[in-house]
């Protein structure tokens, strides 16, 4: 192996041991070189496995990288003294021994520097020399005494110098070994939920880079807590702007790990953090962006608990934040407190709403009130893994009632080409889009003159018009295919249809049919998009209609057959165009929004039923079958 290869192998089990994924994108990130080089580098750690009789590395879909769990034998193998079985360059060398010397409680000879960094005691005594010099203007000195080499100087000049080494990974790499005896699993995720409280107590959101820095600085302030190596006490912060964020990961430090709160702890802490990079947003997009931190956490802690995966889907995290938007400010949903239908789904399903009980924080801080059990039970079957059939399976798994479709039917209604393709096979009138894999060669040529111009570039399983273009030109054909296939691997590319868009909603309880108001859709935008969606200033929308009886019947008619054909359960909505007399449909779906904007909340109010009615309906039907 290479040297870079043996870096992208610890990064790989470090993300293990911080039970994140990893996936080829985030190496080509971390490493700024190619895909192909990073494939390259996995072949060889590959190589590298197989021959100490390990299991080789796994690449699974969307590029995410497997390790086998138990990663002591492969550190054991790379050798934990054994830093790099290859030269380091001399400013690696340089950083290794000043990090060495900066971040022991005890001397450090020149021996064991020579011996952990593999070089000649001579290398060893000139690199010092040169790290001497380096350090002059940071307030710290290297002095050599009898019993080996040590830094002089403030602990405040020692910490910041830790902290940029710290983002070095061949540092990172070698404080692997250090950091695991002192701190668990568990204590390492706790670390991450005390940084992600801190920036929602301050409302402010560090990068992604920031928060990994700012994760290893108070690994480091623990470590030498531990040392009994403290800020000086006259410290005193230059920026409290940023003391109260400080305050608060102190305050959760103490109680966690049993720290002493320093004030000078908290003030270098304060400094540390204002030279960190946070995310800019206007006022508008701030508060959209809390409440997708808020949904991301309550997400990730109920996830945890119940010990299902729900990582890596942003419409998951998109369509809870547009849930929590309308819930708690713009849509009354209708719930009745005293709702005892509501109350037997909570007692049924007593792990999951014991999960979510227990994450609701994060929730009422935001709202400033108490989370009502009629909103934690709509909450347990919403998002994303509700619209591609994963949270039925969860739910299938757990012995927990749902009321939208079952798992096979949500899966091939989130596949548009599956479900297009499946139901023109019963006559149903679709379109009839072409689709592209991401890797395998297509003729664009031939692509465009079989759909025509303007056309539509979409992903192929995606929800709320995610990555949807409308393509007018040739020469923008490329760039909406980019786009697309950044969200999805399959994308569809599908004929424009110069109709009237139309929706259709539905629900079958027993044998009683409600076939809702054919509402007429006017984006004023080229298409009903995301924005289009979600904002209601962005589209028109008429209910019922400005169809013919004849027509709205027909729509309603192959809204119903379509519901039958695919054996759908509880609420779902058909989308189509209206061309002259022809009616052709475009998607269906099967866990449709709820939001304010969305459209069955508003086709239930024009029909004078109470929401929770039709609610209530579909959850009677369930538990009859129970």
């Amino acid at each position: 192996m290479n040297k870079r290869a043996r870096e992208i192998i610890f990064w790989i089990m470090e993300k293990r041991d911080y039970q994140e994924t990893c996936t080829i994108n985030d190496l080509m990130d971390k490493f700024k070189v190619s895909e192909r080089t990073i494939r390259y580098d996995l072949e060889g750690i590959t190589d590298f496995l197989l021959e100490n009789k390990q299991k080789p590395i796994q690449l699974c879909e969307h590029g995410v990288i497997e390790l086998q769990k138990d990663t002591d034998t492969i550190r054991m193998l790379l050798g934990q003294n054994d830093f790099y079985s290859f030269k380091l360059s001399k400013e690696e060398r340089m950083h290794m021994i000043l990090y060495l010397i900066a971040n022991t409680g005890e001397h450090v000879t020149l021996q064991q520097l020579a011996d952990i960094l593999f070089v000649s005691r001579s290398t060893i005594i000139h690199d010092v020399d040169d790290v001497r010099k380096s350090i002059q203007k940071q307030d710290l000195e290297i002095v050599s005494l009898r019993r080996g080499l040590r830094i002089q100087g403030r602990e405040s000049s020692r910490r910041i110098m830790l902290m940029h080494l710290l983002r070095l990974p061949y540092v990172q790499q070698y404080r692997i070994s250090e950091y695991k005896d002192m701190m668990s699993p568990q204590d390492l995720e706790s670390l991450k939920r005390m940084i992600k409280d801190a920036e929602l107590s301050s409302s402010r959101f560090l990068t992604d880079g920031s928060f990994e820095d700012l994760r290893q600085y108070l690994m480091l302030m623990i470590e030498r807590y531990h040392k009994h190596r403290f800020v000086e006490i006259d410290y005193v912060s230059q920026h409290l702007s940023t003391q109260k964020m400080a305050s608060h990961l102190m305050n959760k430090m103490e109680d966690y790990f049993g720290m002493e709160h320093r004030l000078q702890e908290e003030y270098l802490l304060a400094d540390i953090l204002y030279n960190m990079h946070y995310l800019k947003r206007n006022d508008a997009d701030e508060k959209i962006m809390q409440i997708q931190v808020i949904s991301k956490q309550f997400i990730d802690a109920v996830a945890h608990d119940l010990n299902i995966d729900l990582r890596n889907d942003f419409q998951f995290y998109q369509n809870l934040t547009n849930h929590l938007q309308s819930t708690f400010k713009d849509l009354d949903m209708g719930y009745d407190s005293d709702n005892e239908l509501l109350y037997e789904i909570v007692k049924k399903n007593s792990e999951v709403v014991a999960a979510i009980e227990k994450n609701l924080q994060p929730l009422e801080l935001f709202v400033q009130r108490a989370i009502t059990r009629e909103e934690i039970a709509y909450i347990t079957i919403h998002g994303n893994p509700g619209e591609n059939g994963m949270l039925q399976g969860y739910l299938d798994m757990m012995g927990v009632p749902y009321s939208t479709c079952n798992t096979l039917v949500e899966a091939i209604t989130f596949d548009k080409y599956t479900c297009t393709n499946y139901l023109n096979a019963f006559g149903i009138n679709t379109t009839h889009p072409i689709m592209l894999v991401r890797g395998k060669a297509f003729d664009k040529e031939a692509v465009l003159k079989a759909v025509g111009l303007p056309c539509f570039v979409k992903p192929n399983a995606e929800g709320s018009s995610f990555g949807v273009s409308k393509v007018k030109t040739a020469a923008d054909f490329d760039a909406a295919v980019e786009g697309a296939f950044k969200m999805c691997r399959e994308i569809l590319v599908e004929s424009f249809i110069d109709g009237i868009e139309f929706t259709c909603g539905l629900y079958k309880v027993g044998d009683k049919k409600v076939v809702m108001p054919v509402a007429e859709v006017i984006p004023k935008k080229e298409f009903f998009d995301y924005e289009a969606k979600y904002d209601a200033k962005m589209s028109d929308e008429i209910i019922p209609g400005r169809f013919s009886a004849e027509i709205t019947g027909r729509i309603q008619d192959m809204a119903s057959e379509v519901y039958d054909i695919l054996r759908c359960e509880g609420i779902v909505r058909i989308d189509g165009f209206v061309r002259g007399e022809e009616i052709i449909m475009l998607e269906v779906n099967t866990t449709p929004g709820m939001t304010a904007n969305s459209f069955v909340p508003k086709m239930v109010r024009v029909m004078g039923f109470p929401l929770r009615d039709v609610i209530t309906g579909i959850i009677e039907e369930k538990l009859k079958r129970l």
